[in-house]
Formats: C-alpha cells, structure tokens, sequence
C-alpha cells in the first residue's frame, strides 16, 4: 500500500493549520430540528461544546500492528448502567479493551459478552449479530436510564450516554420492516472478535472528541447539545508540538496490556459470562487558521 498524506497533512503542508488534529461534535440524535448538524473543527477545540474536563488519553495500537497509519484508539476501562436502585456495574474489574472511536460508523460494534450485558440492561433480545442492532421498542427513546463508559481508569474520563441517543428509528437507516409503521434498533452490535470494538455515531453524540494525531492522544468530554447550540463558540487553537490541547484538565496513563492479550481476553469473557449470570437488574420496556 502505498502511503499518501491525508487531508489534515494536506491542511498542515498548505499552511493552513498549525498541527494534525481535529475536534468533533456531532450534536443530539432527533432532539431538535437543528440536530443534524454539528461541527468538524481542524487544529482547535471549542470549549463551548462540552461540559465537565476534557482528559486527555494515549492512542493504542492493536496487539499486532499492522499498518502505519495514525490511530483514533483508546482503552475502554469501564462500562455501568444507570437506572432509579442506581449504578450498576456491567462488566467486571480490570476491564481493558482497544476501542476505535469512530465517525464513519453509524452504531457501536463491541466484544459479543460486552453487548450482551448492554441488551440484558436494556432488555432487548439478539440472537444473532445483528447489522443494524437488535430491534428494540420505539418507547425505550423516553426512558430515563442510560449507560456510563469509562476510559484510563478509575479517574479518567466518563461518557453518559443517554437511552435515547441508542435507539435510532429504522427510517433513518433507510430500512423497515414489511408492514411495519413505527420501528426501532438499538444502536449496540458485536462481533465475535474479542480484539474488534468501534464506538460509533450513537455513542459520539454524547462526547465531545479531539483527535491530535501528532502527538498521538485523544481529548475526550461530555457533548454540552444544549449549551452547544445556544452558545457562542469559543475556539482555542492546538498548536504544534507537545504542548498538548488547550483546556485540558489533565492526562490519563495507560493500562498497560497483558502479556498475552488473547489469553487474558479468553479469561475475562469467561468471568464476564459469570458476572452476567448474576445479574439480577430489572428490564427496562471551520479550520482555525494557522498563526
């Protein structure tokens, strides 16, 4: 394969921006009739879109790598369901799990036993891997629980994401089911592959995400929709260099990966098939130019 710059090196070698990075705010899924737009933001941040920190977090590459290209990685280190008894715990301790945050995906694929936790909060059933998501009531979109992913550990960064930006009506995927006239996914697929997990669309309308490729780390924070739409943008530059991003509260270290990734992966699905087991938890029906 042969290697070609990309179009934020094209931006960088123009002289346009200053650093190879990018901040994405995707806004609500249905809220408002303003909601299908958010913003692509080349070398800035727009502090005016999220609340809360903005953690900074390293950039993993997959066990064996395999291509050089820069990586939209993170370690996935946390995952809770929240409803009226409170928090509960969907996946054990030590969780560790390489995670692609991405915008060209639509829904979220994840670990086959990380999904099925989801679906078991959820209630929602999936016999199979399902394209779309497994179909889910329409009605669950009004409900008040949601799901809590976190990443670099126990203080690192901790993205709600509400029920209703998980359950996408078909009509947006452009399929419905013979005869149907309200129909619904549940935004979570998996994948047998214990070492494929995307975050996509359905999880990033809840975080606000800055991808600095130069210095290899991700700034993650909660998406502020509400204030996203109403406030002003405020635009702070990234410049190039290590200074890292501005406005961010701090750094999280990596949890280093086992010796044997595929080895540990193989006990901890084991222990998370147990933990589920025991689950007892009701079911719910701009570029910023260069200085």
């Amino acid at each position: 394969m042969t290697a070609y710059p990309n179009l934020v090196s094209q931006l960088v070698l123009g002289g346009y921006i200053n650093s190879r990075s990018y901040s994405i705010w995707l806004d609500d899924h249905d809220a408002r009739p303003d909601a299908a737009s958010g913003s692509l933001l080349f070398s800035g941040i727009d502090t005016s879109k999220f609340s809360g920190d903005l953690l900074v977090l390293p950039t993993v590459d997959p066990p064996v790598p395999y291509v050089d290209y820069p990586r939209t990685a993170v370690q996935l280190t946390a995952l809770t369901f929240e409803d009226a008894e409170g928090s509960h715990d969907l996946v054990p301790a030590g969780l560790k799990i390489r995670v692609t945050l991405d915008t060209g995906a639509s829904f979220c694929v994840l670990p086959k036993s990380v999904a099925g936790a989801m679906y078991a909060a959820a209630g929602v059933v999936a016999d199979a891997a399902p394209l779309l998501g497994p179909p889910a009531s329409c009605n669950l979109a009004t409900a008040p629980e949601s799901f809590t992913f976190g990443f670099g550990g126990p203080d690192g960064a901790k993205i709600r994401v509400p029920m209703d930006e998980l359950i996408v009506p078909a009509w947006s995927t452009g399929w419905r089911p013979l005869g149907a006239t309200r129909a619904c996914f549940f935004g979570i697929t998996f994948t047998d592959d214990p070492q494929t997990a995307i975050l996509g669309d359905t999880f990033l309308r809840s975080a606000y995400v800055v991808y600095d490729l130069d210095n290899k780390q991700i700034g993650i924070a909660q998406a502020d929709n509400a204030a996203g739409i109403a406030t002003p943008p405020q635009i702070q530059e990234i410049t190039n260099g290590t200074a890292g991003m501005p406005g961010a509260s701090k750094t999280a270290t990596m949890i280093p990966w086992p010796t044997s990734y595929v080895r540990e992966w193989s006990s901890f699905a084991s222990s998370l098939s147990a933990h589920k087991a025991s689950m007892t938890m009701a079911a719910t029906t701009t570029v910023v130019p260069a200085a």
